[in-house]
């Protein structure tokens, strides 16, 4: 995509007072300078943590949801016809390893308006549990055109004809994703083909760019509590004209339902951060970004807006699956594992640990027992909680203070760290955590929604059973265990 960008703003002021210049000569110089301004580099949207997919192509689908997003982008707003971008975008991931999108992003400045249209694959490679490869690739048409009153040139002039008339180039970029739960490591080529955007030709020879436009981008999502979370990510952009530009960011959730932040750009300067989501369905954010502190240039405030919709329900995360071996447990039907209606309102796991991971349930739902079946991870061997100590969790000495095993939920208060459709792909993954050290991960089934739930703790003392899920969050591999509630 080849959009405005706010590092020319000399390109900008020049191009603002020639509007009013008539000669043809002037209005030559003016074309020049435009299409130098809109090829270079893509317009750093203020908030990138709301929708990647807009600089890296790698993001498509990566929140496992059919989802559409609008963006807005009003720059100086003191200064009349000053760049003004808007977008919608189109995110659709399938149920196996491919993601699929489209961005349309149009920048108007002056009289010259830039439309981008690019369609999205996109391939996820599972590389462990946690660990995902993605990689995305884009290709479209780009769209110029120049939009002159009556008056302002003379319409016999060759190059103001070809120019006013609709150009078209091709247009293309590439991007890559690491994923390691919150952590987020990325890289894109921003612009793959290169042209003359006003050629005498209706379409511009296809070739490609030096590469030498690039985004690098770095973040990670951890928790600060059981409610709150804090995304830091940082931006560097590298550009074919050698005006390199980075961005310092931070975010901070409550509850995924509302966030505040800020973030410095090296050239445009200081933006806050707002946003809020209703239901998982509807997110909003605002971003008000302050003067740029170069004197040289006149500007004001700019302002962008972006929305996002989901449409349908979340799918399941592409990750690998974990290595099973036979157990004790016996053969349980799994045809009928959709989630209740209620799943839709739970905040998933940040990159779920296994393929066909569910979201995890609202801490302390309350669900209807059912009859017990007593499983143990290893046959032949019984494991009681008090053998976790060696991990340095205080553990309550009284057995009788907890449910007995089950292999359904019975009444009591459960520590787990995950919850499954499929029962081999939750016996997978406790099998996982004893061979790490953690002997008391025990799996039983919810019958309210025919999940599978991975528990490490369990009592009838819910204080107890919340000083254990605390503790636990200090460790790496359980930073967002939660504590579920049957009765």
């Amino acid at each position: 995509m080849r959009r405005w960008s706010t590092n020319n703003r000399r390109c900008a002021d020049r191009s603002l007072k020639m509007k009013s210049m008539r000669k043809p000569l002037l209005l030559f110089f003016f074309l020049c300078l435009v299409t130098t301004c809109f090829g270079q580099s893509a317009s750093p949207f203020r908030q990138f943590y709301f929708n990647p997919y807009l600089s890296n192509p790698a993001y498509v689908g990566i929140n496992g949801s059919t989802e559409v997003y609008l963006v807005y982008r009003r720059q100086w707003i003191n200064i009349n016809d000053a760049p003004t971008t808007m977008g919608v975008s189109l995110q659709y991931p399938t149920k196996k390893r491919v993601s699929l999108g489209l961005n349309i992003v149009s920048d108007e400045v002056v009289a010259l308006r830039n439309t981008s249209i690019l369609g999205t694959f996109a391939y996820a490679l599972p590389l462990t549990s946690t660990q995902t490869l993605r990689f995305g690739l884009s290709g479209g048409v780009g769209m110029n055109d120049l939009n002159l009153e009556e008056g302002e040139y003379d319409p016999n002039d060759p190059v103001i004809a070809n120019a006013s008339q609709n150009n078209f180039y091709i247009d293309g970029n590439f991007g890559a994703l690491y994923t390691n739960r919150g952590f987020r490591l990325g890289f894109a080529f921003t612009q793959l083909f290169e042209g003359n955007r006003f050629s005498s030709t209706s379409m511009n020879e296809v070739k490609l760019s030096s590469l030498n436009n690039r985004l690098y981008s770095i973040g990670y999502k951890f928790p600060l509590g059981s409610s709150v979370e804090i995304e830091p990510y940082f931006l560097y952009r590298q550009r074919a004209d050698k005006q390199n530009s980075w961005e310092a960011a931070s975010v901070v959730y409550l509850k995924q339902k509302v966030w505040v932040g800020a973030s410095y750009h090296e050239t445009n300067g200081l933006a806050f951060f707002a946003g809020l989501s209703i239901k998982d369905l509807f997110k909003f954010g605002y971003s008000y970004e302050l003067p740029p502190v170069d004197k040289t240039f006149t500007s004001g405030n700019s302002h962008e807006l972006q929305l996002s919709l989901r449409i349908g329900k979340k799918r399941e995360p592409v990750t690998k699956k974990p290595k099973t071996t036979p157990t004790s447990i016996a053969q349980v039907d799994t045809t009928n594992t959709k989630p209740t209606e209620n799943e839709a309102e739970v905040a998933p796991l940040e990159e779920s640990i296994a393929e066909n991971v569910e979201q995890p349930i609202k801490e302390e739902a309350q669900v209807r027992p059912q009859e017990a079946l007593t499983t143990t991870l290893n046959p032949g061997k019984t494991v009681t909680t008090d053998s976790i100590s060696t991990q340095s969790i205080s553990k309550p000495a009284n057995t009788e203070s907890k449910p007995p095993r089950s292999f359904s939920l019975a009444k009591g208060h459960y520590v787990v760290a995950g919850a499954f459709k499929i029962m081999q792909n939750a016996m997978g993954y406790s099998q996982e955590l004893a061979s790490n050290g953690y002997p008391d991960v025990t799996v039983a089934i919810n019958p309210k929604n025919n999940l599978y739930y991975v528990y490490i703790f369990s009592s009838y003392n819910i204080e107890e059973a919340r000083k254990v899920r605390n503790q636990y969050r200090l460790k790496r591999p359980f930073s967002e265990i939660w504590v579920f509630t049957a009765e």
